[in-house]
This record gives structure tokens, C-alpha cells and sequence, in this order.
């Protein structure tokens, strides 16, 4: 009886210590959840990361309170929402600097109205965050100054831009969203494709919520993902990994995710020709390849924010070596952007690798003096 009466005593003291450990966790949770609701506005992302005295170098035509309103609808609250064939899209979004369309384009300065309207001349502009302009205003992405020097400069009146980039998208996202816009009888009389940069640096070349995807329909890590909700896995999480990660990728891989960026090209302009869709593929330039670092303000402070763009500087020498192979036909359509921030000693960037307005309006016009003699011709 006496050992009966310690198994009792021990079960008690178990039962007590697991009850307080639960309690106790449940307690925590709340606590932390309560916290991500109060604060989680003022965890710095994105460039708001750096700094206010670093980003009023950046922005040195900005106040402080704009600088701050603008990094906040810039990397803050990025609510997605499921798209068939392409994973996602962003939701509509209001707020002074970036405005999303219900259907997933960012609006431009003085945007034409949706559906299209085929009196106009339609361009969709698609690519990934670089496209879409994080980090700047509306009015200051490539898309808006496209619109704006086709008018101005070129007197091209009618024509009308739609900003479809995406925040981690890249070229076969991009080909099969324009499928998607022309099921919906949404036909552009052009289409724009600003890439590289994602395709080299997507983890195993696939759209942003694959990993998750396949877990889920495999019925896998489902208390993992479970776990994963709860506020003091969400904070451990960012504690642990806000920091950039590398994700390096060989030479045989860079030159394999080469290979199928031109597929995916073919593809697009196969899809493009049967409706009568003129295309142009830009091959964006990026910090790491032809430009001098010095310039760069962020990255003189914060040398690791380029850790998730290490892939570029290889991939974009491999890309040249298969792009001065290419005959005529082939890279016709190719606007070569590499090289434009070639011997410049200004800053271009809003962080690691966005574009800052002027390179923005600096990109725009290369573009918009490349496609200029095939708009209504």
C-alpha cells in the first residue's frame, strides 16, 4: 500500500506541474498575442528596418512623417489572397502612397479605368516586388512613369499602363497571370516582363506558398502548422530569422533556371502572338552586378541585406554568356537593362534591392524609348 499511496502522490504532483505548465503556457499566449496586436505596427519591416536617419538619406525629398507613412503601406499588413493557377494575389488596398486594385493591380498616376477599354492602347506591365515598387509611391513606380513618358514624351495619348507586379513573383507566375487576364477577355495590345532577379532567387524555383501547399494536400506537418500560429511561435520565429538568409545556388543550377527563363519566354510569346499581344521581356538591373556598391546607402551600413540576392551576380553573368548567343529574332524583344547603372555614383535603391524613384523614371524611359515604334504600328 505504501508504494500504491507514492504512485498517487506522484500522479498528483504530475497532474499539478502539467495543469500549471498549460495554464501557464495559455497565459503566455494570450500575453504575446495581446503584444502583436498592440505593437505589431511598430516591429520595423522592410526598410523601415534601417533607420529614420539612414532613410531620410534615402528619401531626402520626404518628411520624416511621410517616410514613415510610406514604409508602412509599403511593408506592412501584405494581405494575400488566393488566385487560381498563380497562388496568389494581393487584396485591394487604400492608403496615400500605394493603392491596390480588387483585381490585383497596383493603380498608377492617373489610371485608366478596369476593365480595360479597347479603344485604348493596353499595356500590362508584370514582374515581381521591383515591378510592383516597393518603397515608392504610386506614382513613382516604373509602370506610372511608362504611362506618363509615353504621353508626354511621345505623345501616345491613348495609352493606358496596368501595374500587375507582385511581391515574389517571376516568370512562369507572370505568363500564366496573363492566361488568366485573357480567360477574363482582359487582352493587352502589349505586355512588359521585368525579371531575373526572382527567378534566380525563388527557393527551388517555385511560387512563394508551394512548401506550404504541398504539405497541406500530403495531410503533413499538420501540428507543426498548427504550432506555427501561436503568438509565441510567431515572435521565436521572427527573433530567430529576421535576419536575411542566403540561399546559394551552383553554376549548373543558375544555368538550368537560365534555360527555362527563356522557355518560359517562348511560352509567353507563343500564348501572346494567338492574340495578337506584342511582348517585351526587360532583363532588370540589380545591385549586385555592374554597379558600385559605394553608392549604395543601405548596403555601406547593412552589407548582409543583400544576402538574399547573392544568386544575381553569377545568374546575371550567365544570362549574358546565353543572351550574346542569341540571334536576332531571339532577343529582339530583349530590352538589356543590366548594364544601365554601369559607372553611376549615386544611390539607386530604397533598400536592398527596390528601386528608388529617379532609377524608377530612369528605367521607365529606357523602356518607353524601346517599345515606342511598336505601339500602333
Amino acid at each position: 500500500m505504501p508504494s500504491l499511496k507514492r504512485l498517487i502522490e506522484f500522479y498528483k504532483s504530475i497532474s499539478i506541474i502539467l495543469l500549471n505548465t498549460l495554464l501557464l503556457l495559455i497565459f503566455l499566449n494570450l500575453f504575446l498575442q495581446l503584444l502583436i496586436v498592440l505593437f505589431e505596427d511598430k516591429v520595423p519591416k522592410g526598410s523601415m528596418r534601417f533607420g529614420m536617419e539612414t532613410l531620410k538619406e534615402v528619401y531626402p525629398n520626404l518628411s520624416e512623417k511621410d517616410i514613415l507613412t510610406l514604409g508602412h503601406e509599403s511593408w506592412y499588413n501584405q494581405d494575400f489572397k488566393y488566385e487560381p493557377y498563380i497562388q496568389f494575389t494581393r487584396k485591394a488596398k487604400k492608403g496615400k502612397f500605394l493603392n491596390i486594385h480588387e483585381e490585383g493591380f497596383r493603380y498608377i498616376q492617373d489610371q485608366c479605368s478596369y476593365p480595360i477599354n479597347k479603344g485604348n492602347y493596353n499595356i500590362f506591365l508584370f514582374g515581381g516586388s521591383t515591378a510592383f515598387g516597393y518603397g515608392v509611391g504610386d506614382n513613382d513606380t516604373i509602370a506610372s512613369r511608362i504611362q506618363y513618358r509615353l504621353r508626354n514624351n511621345y505623345n501616345f495619348t491613348s495609352v493606358c499602363v496596368y501595374n500587375f507586379g507582385m511581391g515574389a513573383y517571376f516568370s512562369i507566375q507572370e505568363g500564366i497571370l496573363l492566361q488568366n487576364l485573357i480567360r477574363k477577355n482582359q487582352i493587352p495590345n502589349m505586355s512588359i516582363y521585368i525579371d531575373l532577379l526572382n527567378d534566380y532567387n525563388a527557393p527551388d524555383s517555385q511560387p512563394k506558398f508551394t512548401p506550404k501547399l504541398k504539405d497541406y494536400m500530403a495531410g503533413k506537418n499538420k501540428v507543426i502548422n498548427a504550432l506555427s500560429e501561436l503568438p509565441i511561435t510567431r515572435i521565436g520565429v521572427y527573433l530567430i530569422f529576421s535576419r536575411d538568409r542566403r540561399l546559394i545556388k551552383g553554376e549548373k543550377e543558375l544555368k538550368e533556371i537560365t534555360g527555362r527563363y527563356f522557355i518560359n519566354k517562348k511560352i509567353i510569346e507563343s500564348v501572346s502572338e494567338g492574340f495578337g499581344v506584342k511582348t517585351y521581356f526587360v532583363v532588370q538591373p540589380i545591385p549586385l552586378y555592374n554597379y558600385n556598391l559605394s553608392n549604395h546607402i543601405i548596403y555601406k551600413k547593412y552589407p548582409h541585406i543583400l544576402n538574399v540576392s547573392v544568386n544575381g551576380k553569377l545568374g546575371y553573368e550567365i544570362l549574358r554568356g546565353q543572351y550574346d548567343k542569341l540571334d536576332f529574332n531571339d532577343r529582339k524583344n530583349i530590352i538589356w537593362l543590366a548594364d544601365i547603372q554601369e559607372n553611376r555614383s549615386e544611390n539607386l535603391y530604397v533598400d536592398s534591392d527596390h528601386y528608388n524613384p529617379y532609377f524608377s523614371d530612369e528605367i521607365a524611359e529606357e523602356i518607353a524609348k524601346s517599345i515606342k515604334s511598336s505601339i500602333h504600328s
